[in-house]
This record gives structure tokens, sequence and C-alpha cells, in this order.
């Protein structure tokens, strides 16, 4: 990660890793909702993308990466600053809802948009390219797709 600082002041970073955006962002994971797939296929024309036709698929990612919204409110773990946020909008009666996340055996370090230091946060990194590794699969850093092929 390589932090600038810029005027006003305001932190930025630029990263770059193997495993890409899935090491540096958050462990959220949600489904894409049924909308979204009925505006691309009415608007852009994809087909077979339908909520009906991709829900095993986002079944199986979910186990694959441990996917759940489990309440973090009377955690003993629990980060201070989520603590917070949940008191503030109960204080505020607002609603809240606890994200899916794709998490195995989370410490709550809440370092998950800047790398997870345990490894709980499952990121392609720890998920599904050791599985590709393992079946033969090669990764090769700095490379430019311009065409996908399939059968």
């Amino acid at each position: 990660m390589l932090p600038s600082i810029v005027s006003p002041a305001a932190y930025v970073s630029k990263h770059a890793s193997i495993g890409g955006g899935t090491v540096i962002n958050g462990e959220g994971l949600f489904r894409t909702p049924k909308r979204i797939l009925e505006e691309w296929r009415e608007d852009h024309g994809l087909k077979g993308y339908g909520f009906a036709q991709l829900k095993r698929h986002f079944e199986t990612i979910e186990k694959d990466l441990n996917v759940e919204a489990t309440p973090i409110s009377n955690e003993q773990n629990t980060n201070l600053d989520s603590q917070k946020l949940i008191q503030g909008a109960n204080s505020l009666n607002w609603r809240t809802e606890f994200v899916p996340r794709a998490a195995k055996n989370c410490s709550y370090t809440n370092s998950c948009s800047i790398g997870c230091p345990t490894g709980a946060k499952q990121s392609t990194l720890v998920s599904y390219l050791p599985r590709a590794l393992k079946a033969g699969a090669k990764i090769k850093e700095n490379q430019i797709i311009e065409l996908i092929l399939s059968s």
C-alpha cells in the first residue's frame, strides 16, 4: 500500500496485490439484487443471468467463503467502533442490519479495508487462488487481459 497526503487533508491509498480488490476492500458480500439483474437483461440484453439461474452460484460462493450475517453487538471480541455505531443507531431509533461477511474465525480487528492481518477475511488471496494453484493454475502479475474465450 502506498499512502499519500493530499490537500485538503485526506488519506488516499493505492494498492496492488495478488487477490486484487478483495484483499483491500471490506469483506461485505452481497448477492446482485434481482432488480439489477432484470435491468441488465432488459436494458443490455444479458440473458441467462437472472436470479433463478444465479441462485445456486450465489449459494456456492457463500458456502466457499463462509458468508454469514452474524450479529456482532453482543460478542466479546467485537471492535469498539462497530459497537459505537450500533449504539448510536439504537439511540436514534434507526434500524440496523448486519452485513453478510466473508470471514472465517474473525478476530474483529476492523482492518478489513487495509488487509486482514489474521487471514480471516476470505479474499481471493486466501480462498480461490490457493485452490487454483493446487489444481495447476499459474499466477502471472502485471498482465493486461484483452480477450477471454469460453467454450
